[in-house]
């Protein structure tokens, strides 16, 4: 049975690394958790809807196909609404956070509530994504995460980060959704293949060191594993056919870079940054550059962990 009152939801995922290349059948990629505290509440009956609110966007998304799907799957669902309230925060990982909800709720096996949200997503996003998201959704703690192949579950392996780790996150408006920007990647990775495989190697190559860096807490060392992935940006670039990279994207970078600060970008198309540095005034200094340019920005201590979802 769904609730029909209001939940608090965690969380959103950060990637530090293995960005798209995860895709792939036994990809790797580093997330972190992002706490949304997203308000979600279900209404029934409803008007097939999802909504989204947030500083960044208010949206309307027609559910009919996903309540179709579920009937297809055998989930007698009335009619209903489910709003995704993110406040004063953007909104980030809004499709997985309703995949885990109704994957919580719907599964007629406890056991196998990851797997039907993950079915659920990706239904929802037209096959694609790697469900790194997904996980977040249910784990909400930093993880090396390896992309399930043949129907297997993805591997979730935690990692545990010193506290006191600071990362500073920061979030713009959206260049393309992120359904449409993974489509665009496999698309253009068939077409340049050379391309796309110079680009998986530099990203997978880095995942299992940048772990090791993260357990350390050695800031200085993920700032100078990140500044050797620059060139990669470029790759990405022409996979997403130019709407990576731009005036937008290289002004953020360049303000990280003028500051000794390693970033990386963590999104479908240059929407989230995340910046580190071992010298924490210099990293407070790039939060207050990047908020006077109009970003959404949030000093997060890595190795604190993040709350648990609980009723509202």
């Amino acid at each position: 049975m769904l609730p029909s009152h209001a939940i608090r939801a965690n969380c959103g995922a950060l990637l530090l690394a293995g960005e798209y290349t995860v895709l792939a059948a036994g990809g790797q990629g580093i997330a972190l958790p992002w706490p949304r505290h997203v308000r979600l509440s279900w209404q029934s009956p409803g008007s097939d809807e999802v909504r989204v609110r947030a500083v960044d966007r208010e949206q309307v998304v027609d559910a009919t196909g996903l309540r179709r799907m579920l009937l297809e799957w055998g989930q007698s669902v009335p009619s209903f609404t489910l709003t995704l309230d993110f406040a004063d925060r953007p909104a980030r990982s809004s499709s997985a956070m309703v995949a885990a909800f109704l994957g919580q709720h719907l599964a007629v096996n406890p056991a196998h509530t990851l797997r039907t949200a993950l079915q659920l997503h990706s239904a929802m996003q037209g096959g694609r994504g790697s469900g790194i998201d997904v996980a977040m959704a249910f784990h909400s703690r930093p993880m090396l995460f390896r992309s399930g192949d043949g129907g297997d579950l993805p591997q979730v392996t935690p990692l545990d980060l010193p506290a006191g780790f600071r990362l500073l996150a920061a979030a713009s408006s959206k260049a393309l959704p992120t359904a449409e920007a993974v489509a665009r990647f496999q698309r253009n990775a068939r077409v340049l293949p050379e391309v796309a495989e110079n680009f998986r190697v530099a990203q997978q190559s880095a995942v299992e060191p940048i772990a090791r860096l993260l357990r350390a807490g050695d800031a200085a060392g993920l700032l100078t594993a990140w500044r050797r992935l620059v060139p990669t940006w470029l790759l990405l670039d022409r996979l997403l056919e130019g709407d990576f990279l731009g005036d937008k994207a290289e002004a953020i970078a360049a303000e990280a870079h003028d500051l000794g600060a390693g970033v990386h970008p963590s999104g479908a198309c240059a929407d989230t940054w995340v910046a580190v540095h071992p010298d924490g005034a210099r990293l407070d200094e790039l939060e207050r550059r990047w908020r006077r340019r109009g970003l959404y920005t949030e000093i997060i201590d890595a190795g604190a962990g993040a709350d648990t979802p609980e009723s509202a």
